[in-house]
């Protein structure tokens, strides 16, 4: 609590993008869970991501079912050329 809204949901998320964009992946995807999650969208939208979809009622949690809200990301240049082999990392094996 004491870090709240403090941008290190922020921070991680743009790392990660960083670190899959280094490592020549194409395309990240989110999938959150609630689409009254308005943080976590916002977060994301912030960050490039774009709604992909949603899935109605794909989770159940705190005796409710739960939409499953899709939004993804282009990394790379190109989202129509062939796959190339994602780049190695010495962390990531």
């Amino acid at each position: 609590p004491d870090h709240y809204r403090a941008g290190i949901g922020t921070s991680l998320l743009h790392e990660l993008i960083r670190l899959c964009t280094d490592q020549g992946f194409r395309l990240m995807v989110a999938v959150i869970g609630g689409g009254e999650n308005t943080g976590s969208i916002r977060l994301h939208e912030k960050a490039g991501f774009e709604h992909a979809g949603k899935l109605e009622n794909a989770g159940w949690k705190n005796d409710r079912w739960h939409d499953w809200l899709l939004m993804s990301r282009p990394l790379a240049q190109s989202l129509t050329e062939p796959p190339q082999p994602p780049h190695r990392n010495k962390k990531f094996g």
